[in-house]
């Protein structure tokens, strides 16, 4: 006759519960990451404008200021600036034609013209030199991070 061995295995939902917990963690943790990273770009584009590490874009200031770091997904973020000027700071613009729209004539320092050509802003790449620059720092933020929450478990 045979005995009969009989396990009982205790605190099963427990451990599953811990697991998804951490899991959910880890996935939140990793979210953030992204986000930090984004506010550390933030901040070396800030620098990049103000002419620390590049060509100096500042006159008052502002273009720096609105320079923002946002949250747009899961595992997503954006450094960007909605200023209505930023795009041709960043990308710059060809010579083209200035004409006067609400008066006969353009006035500036006793100079009158009824139009005339300009040179174009220089594209000076404050995001995208930035990013360029900084990427194996944001990988190590984010690596960084990730690896904090997994010992945090």
């Amino acid at each position: 006759m045979a005995d009969n061995i009989t396990i009982k295995v205790t605190g099963v939902k427990e451990a599953i519960n811990r697991l998804n917990k951490a899991k959910k963690n880890v996935k939140e943790e990793m979210s953030m990451s992204v986000y930090r990273a984004a506010l550390y770009l933030q901040g070396k584009v800030r620098e990049d404008i103000q002419g620390k590490t590049g060509t100096r874009s500042v006159d008052t200031g502002h273009f720096a200021k609105m320079t923002y770091a946002k949250k747009t997904g899961t595992f997503e973020a954006v450094v960007g600036n909605d200023l209505p000027y930023a795009k041709y700071l960043e990308y710059g613009t060809s010579s083209h034609f200035v004409a006067p729209k609400n008066a006969k004539a353009l006035h500036w320092d006793g100079f009158f013209s009824k139009g005339h050509m300009v040179g174009g802003i220089k594209a000076r790449r404050h995001f995208g030199n930035t990013a360029r620059r900084e990427k194996a720092n944001i990988q190590k933020i984010i690596q960084n991070n990730i690896n904090k929450a997994g010992r945090q478990q």
